[in-house]
């Protein structure tokens, strides 16, 4: 499966991965840390010391205290981004970055946030001129049924 590839269905583009990594590491609340006590930091601190990249899931419920379900509920989310894949039952294994380089997430945030803010003031503007071609279009609807 390439980089990105979410399973047979679904396709996120490799532009994305960094933005997945963003909200990995910069969000790390929202699903993640809903009411489970459980930070995406720990699990993927766990994700960097398992033997040979492939974490077994019942290990990591017990070092972590967590119910197991709360770590599937991690590793769907996880999985959904393309960042791991499940090698057998209760293992899984990193395929986004190489989390034994967290510099390299680092040096990326920055350019993100930069990427982040420039979208949001184009998305601003835009929705300023929606505002004034729904305005125009009022104005002519208006203008057109006072002609009639």
């Amino acid at each position: 499966m390439a980089i990105g590839d979410v399973g047979t269905n679904y396709h996120i583009p490799q532009s994305r991965e960094k933005e997945k990594v963003k909200w990995l590491y910069e969000t790390d609340t929202l699903f993640l840390n809903l009411n489970s006590g459980l930070s995406a930091k720990k699990f993927i601190n766990l994700i960097e010391q398992a033997e040979d990249g492939i974490l077994d899931l019942n290990k990591a419920a017990g070092t972590l205290e967590v119910q197991k379900r709360r770590i599937y509920n991690i590793t769907n989310v996880l999985e959904g981004i393309g960042l791991i894949e499940k090698k057998l039952k209760n293992r899984i294994q990193w395929k986004g970055l190489d989390v034994s380089r967290p510099g390299e997430v680092d040096e990326n945030v920055a350019t993100l946030q930069a990427e982040v803010e420039n979208l949001h003031n184009q998305e601003h503007r835009l929705d300023g001129q929606i505002r004034k071609m729904q305005e125009r279009l009022r104005d002519l609807t208006e203008d057109e049924n006072n002609n009639k």
